[in-house]
């Protein structure tokens, strides 16, 4: 991230709303990023602007769940631009979760509102009543499983990067790996699982009938994730 956050952000990315009667959160480097994750603490809206904050309970947990959002769209899009993959942000929630059948451009829109402590001025400004009404917790809810999503989709494409330098995978790297690999695996897996112990709201191509349940997070249809590298270390800060 430090090495492409200028070049695909220009050293500027806004949290928040920057209009009349909103707040936002202003951060202009990868280094000041990397001291504001992981946010943590209850979800509010801001009362303040800030620049580049340390305070990591400023907002709650929502603050760090759509900054990474943010990192993942933009770096996703920068690097996908030219290639037929289409854009990770018209990708739609599935399920019956709050966000359900929207996009994640426009979650990303709405939670801006009302993190920016404008949700009076959302409806007006995004055409949305349905996502404008849902609390800063169902938003963040749904920001989370985006960004759970990218997480199982490196961690799977690391995984089998792994098992093929062992020797272990096929030609697709989609092999069993050895006996200490598969212990190593089964331990993150664990991990993962008590993350998504509550369920996960997951993302793929709009107007699809399949709804994947929280077990099925690795098969995520990320457009072309696989090959998100660069995004990061965002997750290890979330």
């Amino acid at each position: 991230m430090e090495e492409h956050f200028s070049q695909v952000f220009n050293n500027n990315i806004i949290v928040g709303r920057q209009t009349n009667n909103c707040h936002y959160l202003r951060f202009t480097s990868a280094n000041a990023i990397q001291a504001f994750l992981p946010a943590t603490g209850p979800n509010r809206a801001l009362t303040q602007n800030y620049q580049n904050p340390t305070n990591k309970h400023v907002a709650g947990f929502i603050a760090g769940q759509l900054l990474a959002a943010k990192l993942n769209v933009g770096f996703n899009d920068a690097i996908l631009r030219n290639s037929s993959c289409g854009n990770i942000e018209d990708l739609c929630f599935l399920d019956d979760s709050p966000c359900a059948g929207h996009t994640v451009k426009q979650v990303i829109e709405v939670a801006d509102y009302l993190i920016g402590g404008c949700q009076n001025k959302c409806k007006q400004g995004t055409n949305n009543n349905e996502l404008c009404d849902l609390s800063l917790n169902e938003i963040n809810r749904c920001l989370d499983s985006f960004n759970d999503a990218f997480k199982h989709n490196v961690k799977d494409h690391d995984n089998n990067d792994k098992k093929r330098k062992n020797g272990n995978g096929n030609g697709n790297g989609n092999g069993n790996g050895n006996g200490n690999d598969n212990g190593n695996d089964n331990g993150n897996d664990n991990e993962d699982e008590n993350d998504n112990e509550h369920g996960k709201i997951l993302v793929g191509k709009c107007n699809t009938g399949s709804v994947k349940s929280s077990s099925e997070t690795s098969d995520a249809p990320i457009i072309c994730g696989s090959i998100i590298g660069l995004a990061l270390a965002v997750f290890a800060a979330i």
